[in-house]
């Protein structure tokens, strides 16, 4: 049985699972669990340092690497059948001399990765491990007339040869020649645009690669303000734009045929007194971003642009009752009349009220769970700068009856509504705060280590989050209010 299936095991038994799941990871009857049937219990018990004398032989592979990676019996597990397992020894840095010859690619690099006996690795078969002695800085006289042009190229960038690098067959090689500056004068003439498009980034010979036929190129030079004069009315849409971005030919380019250029123009807040009767929306939406002409836009034709008034705080009072609710949801965000929208008909009105941090104690009970996680996840970003600094481990988040919480079928996990990076969740996955660990679960992350959570609401949460993942699998969609 796998560590978080509970296949072909009966409710009764799935329920006891859970409770000896709960104990290991509460440090409780560590001794009893050890021997525990289920290897689920048995990695969390590896997990916490303990019986790792007894859990080195285990039949389950995850069991053994969690051993390794405390350090345990590594001169049993370096012979392990799995290859993880090895690799985590090797990883430690032990047993080196027999690791040396695994059958695992993955091993040998991290063999390498320890700098230990290159003078064999860099004539290993696997191109993969060569790189690694590459990044040791070894055998580079060797390795500059590898087959493997990446390994060539992991050369290159250590600044060797470039004489004879600058010349390799391979543009990546070339690539990683130009990044060092070196032989910008040969590399200017490169028939490959990514290497042309690198001497460009380096400012070298500007004045020719103005003239180059790769779009791509010339708009690099239009980025370095070179030639502006002449790419304001370069054929390639992208260029001109990116004119624009430098605040050139504003007066020409106002008038471009391309949206996207006058877009840039209006972003630039150059012509606004033109732009504002564009033919195209996306025009008259910068416009409106800029928080001119909002008196005419207010009328405007397209939805998307009087969505962009209404974000402006202008027209809140008419914008409150409009049919449309991504213009209600505009006014929200505003920051107008949130104690009218607060009982908005729509949940993503509601939940751009929450986003305002506006009456987030009655949000957290609202009858969506969308609305509700928004909430949550507002009122514990809130917990978390009034606590900050401070030690506490869920006691603070739960203490208001949030556990109570249910979390139904309408919710849907959006990263870009909680405005929260990879980065982020990464470090709350492992927090010791609960409020950031329930809020990470409720985004679907993290659910292999929150599964385990010593919170039951979090475990719910990402039970729920899985759930509704697989609803979608299956092809059964959740209608949106």
């Amino acid at each position: 049985m796998g560590y978080y299936s509970y296949k072909n095991v009966s409710p009764e038994e799935k329920k006891l699972i859970k409770e000896r799941r709960k104990k290991a990871l509460n440090n409780i009857d560590l001794d009893k669990l050890v021997y525990d049937p289920d290897p689920g219990v048995r990695r969390i018990v590896a997990s916490k340092g303990y019986g790792l004398d007894i859990l080195v032989n285990d039949e389950d592979e995850h069991v053994r690497l969690k051993v390794a990676y405390k350090g345990y019996g590594l001169d049993i597990l370096v012979n392990d059948k799995d290859k993880y397992v090895r690799w985590a020894v090797a990883d430690k840095g032990y047993g080196l001399d027999v690791l040396i010859n695994d059958r695992c690619e993955w091993v040998r690099m991290s063999v390498a990765n320890h700098g230990y006996r290159l003078d064999i690795l860099i004539n290993d078969e696997s191109s993969r491990v060569r790189e690694e002695v590459a990044k040791q800085g070894y055998g580079l006289d060797v390795l500059i007339n590898d087959p493997d042009p990446e390994v060539r190229a992991i050369v290159a960038r250590k600044g060797y040869r470039l004489d004879k690098l600058v010349y390799d067959e391979s543009y990546k090689v070339r690539e990683e020649v130009a990044e060092l500056g070196y032989g910008l004068h040969i590399l200017v003439d490169d028939p490959n645009c990514f290497v042309r498009g690198i001497v460009a980034e380096n400012s070298y010979r500007l004045d020719k690669l103005v003239f180059d036929k790769d779009n791509d190129v010339r708009r690099l030079v239009a980025s370095k303000g070179y030639g502006l004069d002449i790419l304001v009315h370069d054929t390639d849409s992208r260029v001109r734009e990116e004119v624009a971005k430098q605040g050139y030919g504003l007066d020409i380019l106002v008038h471009d045929t391309e949206p996207r250029v006058r877009e840039e123009v209006a972003r630039q807040g150059y012509g606004l007194d033109i732009l504002v009767h564009d033919t195209d929306w996306i025009v008259r939406e910068e416009v409106a971003k800029q928080g001119y002409g909002l008196d005419k836009l207010i009328n405007d034709k397209d939805e998307w642009v009087r969505c962009q008034v209404a974000r402006q705080g202008y027209g809140a009072d008419v914008f409150v009752n409009d049919k449309s609710r991504r213009i209600r949801e505009s006014v929200a965000y505003s920051g107008n009349h949130l104690d009218i929208l607060i009982s908005d008909r729509n949940k993503y009105v509601r939940a751009a009220v929450a986003m305002q941090n506006y009456c987030l104690q009655t949000l957290i009970h609202d009858k969506s769970g969308y609305v509700r996680m928004v909430a949550l996840f507002r009122l514990g970003s809130d917990l978390l700068k009034k606590y900050q600094g401070k030690k506490y481990t869920g006691g603070i988040f739960f203490e208001s009856n949030y556990d109570s919480i249910v979390l139904d079928s309408d919710f849907v996990p959006d990263p870009e509504v909680f405005q929260i990076s990879e980065e982020q969740i990464a470090k709350m996955v492992y927090s010791e705060d609960a409020a950031e660990r329930l809020t990470v679960a409720c985004m679907g992350f993290g659910a292999d280590i929150l599964v385990n959570d010593n919170q039951e609401p979090i475990r719910r949460a990402v039970n729920v989050v899985k759930r509704i993942k697989k609803m979608r699998e299956n092809g059964v969609y959740i209608e949106k209010s």
